[in-house]
């Protein structure tokens, strides 16, 4: 089976830091982004697996940011499973995001168990 490929689009170091090393002691190859505009750079360049994206980028939000990047027929990794996270996620926010086409929703920090059946 060939190595999962993750992005982590997150603007805070010590998440995306902490993220990659869960995901890489679960097996995966992991780039990591820290805003909006770079996740997006790399989701056009690179198919992934998985999306693990903040829910508040400084230069777009996360519902924004996946329809933006379904919306591009030539991004490698359009069509890519994604799941969203966040310091506190209230009800309405967790229903929008869904809405928008992420499979999941998580408080941080987004438990292992979680990450290793996504």
């Amino acid at each position: 089976m060939a190595t999962p490929r993750v992005l982590v689009v997150d603007d805070d170091a010590v998440a995306r830091q902490d993220l990659a090393e869960v995901l890489h002691a679960l097996g995966a190859h992991v780039d990591l982004a820290e805003s909006g505009t770079r996740g997006h750079a790399l989701a056009a360049a690179h198919p992934y697996d998985l999306l693990v994206v903040d829910r508040r980028l400084p230069d777009v939000d996360a519902a924004a940011w996946l329809q933006a990047l379904r919306a591009r027929p030539w991004a490698c990794a359009r069509a890519a499973p994604a799941i969203v996270h966040s310091a506190a996620l209230r009800a309405a926010d967790r229903a929008r995001l869904l809405a928008a086409g992420y499979l999941a929703a998580y408080d941080k920090p987004i438990p292992c168990e979680s990450l290793a059946t996504q």
